[in-house]
């Protein structure tokens, strides 16, 4: 892999132009988020475990070739799919947590992965208002404005 890359407990979904990484200890509903994307027409980079690479001054996520095309979907095992994103820069990443994060998280939090700053947010695992949420984070890294009509988020 020539350049400098790394391995993190992930999953990475490509929607509406953006990838995002979903982080979070195992069973907190990475994959569960995942495929609420996927119903809606996202494409899978990787389920559970993500390469990064810094490519270009961006952060590139891609799958271990180990797990390419595939999901763990919970009681079923592993599925395969017949279309996935095999790499994008990574725009966003939201860690889903057990509580309840602040209320507004003002200004936008940054995590960093091979020295690349990254907009962050932390939301509550297993939340039936999740597919919403992260919908209105990308929107907002998008427009860079935070002013949007909520039918754009449908």
């Amino acid at each position: 892999m020539g350049q400098e890359t790394i391995l993190i407990q992930a999953t990475a979904v490509f929607y509406d132009g953006c990838c995002f990484l979903i982080t979070g200890e195992s069973g907190i509903g990475k994959t569960s988020l995942a495929l609420s994307f996927l119903e809606q027409g996202g494409l899978l980079i990787s389920d559970d475990v993500v390469y990064l690479k810094k490519e270009a001054g961006e952060l590139i996520a891609f799958a271990p070739p180990s797990i390419y095309r595939q999901i763990e979907i919970r009681p079923f095992g592993v599925v395969a799919l017949d279309k996935v994103c095999e790499e994008a820069p990574v725009r966003v990443v939201f860690e889903l947590i057990e509580k309840e994060p602040e209320r507004v998280q003002q200004p936008i939090s940054y995590c960093s992965y091979l020295g690349t700053k990254i907009p962050f947010f932390q939301l509550r695992g297993h939340d039936f208002s999740l597919t919403m949420r992260v919908k209105t984070a990308i929107k907002m890294i998008k427009d860079k404005s935070g002013i949007f009509d909520v039918e754009d988020l449908k």
